[in-house]
């Protein structure tokens, strides 16, 4: 086509179709792995930090319940065991919707790319299949488990940090 009209003129040149350009346009495609798994660190690295947060603006609110306990005679390890219980719970909540909510996401993202932009013709019809990684999965679940966990039990810690430093600070008003 063109290219070979405009070397016409050059003498010893040859225009011969290799596929290397079509090779390096879908190699550059695939280079997506880095970016996904930095954005999937990103987003789990992030998880913890909301866990966190919620959970002891939650244990600012309910300050005065602990205070309020301790002033009717509960123990503090019994506080500790409510916690834990709740941690458990809550780890136990977190593992359940982790592996729900990874399946979905996988399966709307296999859908997507199989089924509904091939059909509006955003992409080529590729079949994708569909599969979980498993290392990612599991990462995303022990995150989420520690974190269901240790948001229960760290505004524990610091309710009985705070109670170490002003031991005679028991009042309803927090």
């Amino acid at each position: 086509g063109k290219t070979r009209q405009a070397i016409s003129g050059c003498s010893g040149w040859l225009v011969e179709p290799t596929g290397n350009y079509f090779k390096t346009h879908i190699d550059g495609m695939k280079e997506d792995r880095g970016m996904i798994l930095m954005l999937s660190v990103l987003l789990l690295l992030i998880s913890p930090l909301v866990w966190f947060f919620s959970q002891i603006m939650y244990y600012r609110k309910r300050k005065s319940e602990l205070n309020l306990l301790l002033a009717l005679g509960a123990e503090k390890a019994s506080l500790g065991t409510l916690h834990r219980v709740a941690g458990g719970i809550l780890s136990g909540f977190a593992f359940l919707v982790t592996a729900l909510l990874s399946y979905l996401c996988n399966f709307a993202v296999h859908m997507l790319l199989n089924t509904l932009l091939p059909k509006f013709g955003l992409i080529e019809n590729v079949y994708y299949a569909f599969e979980l990684s498993w290392p990612a999965l599991l990462g995303c679940l022990v995150v989420s488990v520690a974190c269901g966990f240790l948001s229960c039990e760290l505004p524990y810690r610091l309710f009985l940090k705070e109670k170490k430093k002003h031991p005679d600070s028991i009042s309803v008003n927090g």
